[in-house]
């Protein structure tokens, strides 16, 4: 069990959320169906390079519609100063009753007012 004490620093609100990892299932998806489609193109060494090519442009647009959907969630930052002086962030979906000063207690990655 993670147990620390400290004190709200700062919540910053992210409307589109804080995610900017490009989405691993949308490129594999992405990447499948761009190879299938690439696949379809041409014939011989042309359908071969037509396949990759499909491959790696539905690979790159998957990982960028994922990333969309996984954003849109509103997203509060709150940091917090433990005790021993390290800053700690935490992504939440709502500050409840929070606000920049309050004494807080960390359990398992969970912010209560303390």
């Amino acid at each position: 069990m993670s147990l620390e004490y400290g004190r709200v620093v700062s919540i910053d609100y992210y409307a589109g959320g804080v995610s900017s990892a490009p989405s691993i299932p949308g490129a594999i998806i992405g990447g499948v169906a761009g190879a299938v489609l690439g696949n379809q193109i041409g014939g011989g060494s042309g359908r071969d390079a037509a396949t990759v090519l499909g491959a790696v442009g539905g690979a790159a647009v998957g990982s960028q519609v994922g990333r969309g959907a996984t954003a849109a969630q509103p997203t509060y930052r709150v940091t917090v100063q433990t005790d021993q002086g390290t800053m700690r962030y935490y992504d939440v979906g709502a500050t409840g009753d929070l606000r920049v000063g309050d004494r807080v207690r960390v359990e398992n990655g969970v912010i209560y007012r303390s």
